[in-house]
């Protein structure tokens, strides 16, 4: 297990070593249910501190103990029976409504449950927040965590269907992302493999646009129980590249060769070569606030462009840029399926970055405890994501910066919405870096408007806006 910094409160910048010890303690967990002759003790498998996480890792296990122990017939429990074995499962808002509604799907799937009025009148207390979440009828299914084995052991040299596989690209929580050649097609695809197949693919592969990356097709191959999603393969980096190498850049060394830096180590990892020199050439000589505002002018006509084909994003972040051999950025990875408070907003979005990009509005749709609902996430909230990226990249910060997880979940989130709700913070308008235009960091307060009715109407008119700082006669001005 990894060593972590004793504090009450885990930082959302750091968040990566925290979750994968999360990870490992679940997974270690599960093993002892699969192995041994007796259940294991929750206990031995708790950090010692920082309570945060404690607190973090007992709920996690705790769903996989009910799920083991009411299927199995082990001497299944009550949340309140773990309660008393572990009091500080309950906070000040009671026990927690996840937790709550893991024990009634679970049970649910044996015909053991009752009706969720039962929860309502057991829990009367958290009732409100409750009815929500079982409001919910897209979620009929556990909300254990996945265990790093449900991502599929896939290795470079393999072959699944049409696909050999070169080279692993990245793997997430459900999926892993292999360079392969599709060769029926004689071609080179970017390999999504999960072991679930959704709809996704046929709302995606209607998209058409040079800013997005362009989803082909999916399969589903039943005897290996795996979903492939196959699309264009983008030879650069990704954005959350970028912003790395601008946090570690002064700001007067920031400009368009940055971009070039961070992309030809990513070809040279692959032994490939940009082909398109003009492009290049014309991207190193953009000083800083023109590489943001041409980079969000691109993503902004590509959000523009989905709007108006009735498909949100919903997960805009750097790591879902990604950025081709000559500095085109791509949108990748739209959450269309979104529906539900469980489901997206976990500690797992937290970590994985998710959250910190999201609109007041869209924080509260994930919210038990708000009765926004989740029709009411907008266009608005794509370009509030917009504006928090593209803060990202002008400043290396985030404008709402320092955010961390507290003992209850929707009290962090609903200290994030706050937050947001404030507008942009004095320190984070004191971190731009001077020279920056005026008019760029003006865009981007709209877009990161709190009221939804003040930012742009579309996204088209924010791209026009950044677009505009391009323009000779505004160059001219800053001369």
């Amino acid at each position: 297990m990894t060593d972590l910094p004793s504090t009450d409160r885990l930082e959302l910048d750091n968040g990566t070593q925290a979750w994968d010890d999360v990870l490992d303690r679940l997974t270690a967990f599960v093993e002892s249910w699969e192995s041994e002759a007796e259940p294991p003790r929750i206990a031995d498998y708790l950090p010692e501190s920082p309570p945060t996480l404690v607190r973090l890792v007992l709920v996690e296990l705790i769903k996989a103990d009910l799920e083991y122990r009411w299927k199995h017939d082990r001497e299944p429990r009550t949340i309140e029976q773990y309660a008393e074995e572990f009091p500080s499962l309950r906070g000040s808002n009671g026990l927690p409504c996840d937790l709550i509604v893991e024990e009634y799907l679970v049970r649910q799937q044996l015909g053991l449950a009752g009706s969720p009025d039962d929860y309502l009148h057991r829990f009367a207390d958290q009732a409100k927040s409750l009815e929500r979440l079982f409001a919910i009828q897209t979620h009929n299914r556990s909300g254990t965590l996945r265990m790093r084995d449900d991502v599929p052991q896939i290795e470079p040299g393999q072959r699944l269907d049409d696909f050999d596989l070169l080279e692993t690209l990245g793997q997430g929580a459900f999926a892993r992302v292999m360079l392969a050649r599709q060769n029926s097609m004689q071609r080179l695809v970017a390999l999504k493999v999960s072991r679930r197949c959704g709809q996704e693919a046929q709302t995606l592969a209607q998209l058409d646009h040079p800013n997005i990356v362009r989803v082909y097709d999916q399969r589903y191959l039943s005897d290996e129980g795996l979903g492939l999603l196959y699309m264009e393969y983008v030879r650069g980096d990704d954005l959350a590249a970028l912003v790395r190498r601008v946090r570690e850049t002064p700001p007067s060394m920031r400009n368009g060769q940055l971009v070039l830096d961070v992309i030809d180590a990513a070809l040279a990892r692959h032994d490939e070569q940009p082909s398109d020199e003009l492009a290049r050439d014309q991207l190193s000589r953009m000083q800083w606030d023109e590489v943001v505002c041409w980079i969000g002018a691109q993503l902004a006509a590509a959000i523009d462009y989905a709007h108006r084909r009735d498909t949100l994003h919903r997960d805009i972040k750097p790591a879902n840029v990604l950025l081709s051999a000559e500095g085109i950025p791509k949108l990748a990875d739209f959450n269309v399926s979104f529906s539900s408070k469980l489901e997206g907003a976990t500690p797992e979005a937290f970590f994985g970055g998710s959250l910190a990009y999201m609109s007041p509005e869209h924080l509260e749709a994930y919210n038990a405890r708000e009765d926004r609902d989740a029709s009411e996430v907008t266009g608005q909230s794509d370009i509030y994501s917009l504006g928090v990226l593209l803060w990202e990249l002008m400043t290396g910060q985030r404008p709402f910066a320092d955010e961390s997880l507290s003992d209850d979940w929707y009290d962090t989130l609903r200290d994030m919405t706050r937050r947001r709700r404030r507008g942009v913070p004095a320190e984070a308008l004191a971190a731009v870096p001077e020279g920056c235009q005026g008019e760029l960091v003006e865009i981007l307060r709209k877009a990161l408007a709190p009221d939804p009715a003040d930012r742009f109407t579309t996204a088209a008119e924010m791209a026009r806006r950044l677009q505009v700082c391009l323009t000779p006669e505004v160059q001219r001005i800053r001369r």
